[in-house]
């Protein structure tokens, strides 16, 4: 893992965290975060929700 930056690091996480799961009736990790902290704290950590449409959950994400 020592050839990944802190970006290719953020990207994956904000797809994975973009994700919504049906256990929190299809909100996203980012999403709960959002209303439990604050648009502002997300911003200032660097969390970037990743449309629906858009999240891509493979190794093709970092090509």
């Amino acid at each position: 893992m020592d050839h990944l930056t802190q970006a290719d690091i953020a990207k994956v996480m904000n797809h994975i965290n973009s994700y919504g799961r049906a256990k929190w009736n299809g909100q996203s990790p980012l999403d709960l975060f959002g209303k439990i902290y604050g648009q502002e704290v997300c911003d200032l950590l660097g969390l970037t929700k990743v449309p629906p449409e858009s999240i891509l959950l493979k190794p093709e994400l970092l090509k």
